[in-house]
């Protein structure tokens, strides 16, 4: 039996660092496969984008996606479901579990929202990663999850997860990130491909 080796290149299996963006003052961060050295396509099995320290220009707003097959029309037809949990800051033992229909996407080509209500104060951000599987299939639609880690506006930690699909059987070939209003003040995505 073979050694297991690190993975480099095109290897049969391991993971790799693709591109890393560090948003500033970014209406939108978009990762094009065949792009500013983006790959998004057959390559790898699972894609999965980083989030670090990403901090909103204006107060209360989502973080989400969407997609692309053919580098430039964003906003393809997605089905997602999202459920919450939270603590206040404060120690109040002010802490609850939910689900919120409010931030399901139901065939939604808007931004699909990933988290509830991030702050814009000075400590406040989000961390958390989004996996998205074999979005160069053309037989089947694309699966996804996330999970996110935000200081909520109202000074609550949340961890919001959410899953879903991307509804078309054509490769996808992009993602873009925004906020639902204004612009990502600062932070940091790394998109990593994972062969199994």
């Amino acid at each position: 039996m073979a050694a297991t080796v690190p993975f480099n290149g095109l290897a049969d299996s391991g993971t790799k660092l693709i591109k890393e963006v560090a948003a500033s003052s970014s209406a939108t961060v978009s990762f094009i496969h065949g792009t500013s050295d983006v790959v998004f396509d057959s390559t790898f099995d699972v894609y999965e984008f980083h989030f670090i320290n990403i901090h909103p220009a204006t107060n209360d707003v989502e973080f989400g996606f969407k997609a692309t097959s053919n580098g430039s029309d964003f906003g393809i037809s997605t089905t997602a479901t999202f459920n919450f949990s939270y603590q206040a800051e404060g120690g109040s033992n002010s802490s609850t579990y939910g689900y919120n229909d409010t931030y399901d996407s139901h065939g939604n080509t808007g931004l699909v929202n990933m988290l509830h209500s991030v702050g814009n104060g000075n400590d406040e951000c989000c961390g958390g990663r989004l996996r998205i599987y074999n979005p160069s299939s053309t037989t089947f639609v694309k699966h996804f999850d996330s999970r996110i880690s935000n200081l909520h506006q109202a000074d609550l930690i949340q961890e919001a997860n959410s899953c879903g699909y991307v509804n078309t059987t054509s490769a996808i070939t992009g993602l873009q990130f925004a906020m639902s209003s204004g612009n990502i003040d600062s932070g940091t995505i790394k998109l990593i491909g994972y062969r199994t």
